[in-house]
This record gives structure tokens, sequence and C-alpha cells, in this order.
């Protein structure tokens, strides 16, 4: 989603269309359309997402520490097999 936004530098007045669109050239038009004298026309892009919240976050952090505890169970496990000559599941078939 995109929206033209009219600022002006010398009163630092800036004014936020209401009308969104769907791509660059449709705010560029709109910008045209709003204000035909204007020559130069700048579009910022389409605004930036929400930081996460605290609960993603907790969650995000909880699941790299499960994710590390798991790989290093994993490796502890085959190095204690191989310590034994072997894998877990019991002596190698005659």
């Amino acid at each position: 989603m995109w929206r033209w936004r009219y600022r002006d530098e010398p009163s630092g007045v800036a004014i936020l269309s209401d009308r969104v669109v769907l791509t660059e050239q449709e705010v560029v038009d709109s910008a045209r359309l709003a204000y035909p004298g204007v020559d130069h026309v700048t579009v910022p892009g389409p605004p930036l997402p929400p930081p996460p919240g605290r609960m993603r976050t907790t969650l995000r952090r909880w699941g790299k520490a499960a994710l590390a505890a798991l790989l290093l169970m994993a490796a502890l496990r085959q190095r204690r097999g191989r310590r034994h000559g072997g894998s877990e599941d019991g002596p190698p078939p005659r």
C-alpha cells in the first residue's frame, strides 16, 4: 500500500493523503493530480512493519535456546556412541 505525502520544507507543513494505492506510479499520478504545480515528486516507500512484541521476542529466544540444547544433546550422544565402540542400540550383528 502506498500513500503520497506533501511536505513544505520552509514551513515544515506535511499533508498525508487519505487515498491508498497499490503501485508507486499511481502515487506519483495522484500527487501530481492533487498538486499540479509541484515539479518534484518523491515517493518515500511503504511504511516499515512494526517491531516484534514482547511475546514474539520471548518465543524466539526460547526457541533458539531449545534448538541449541537439542544440538548439544545430539552431539554428546554421538560422542558417547563413538566412545563405546558403536551405536547405542547394542553390539553389531555377527
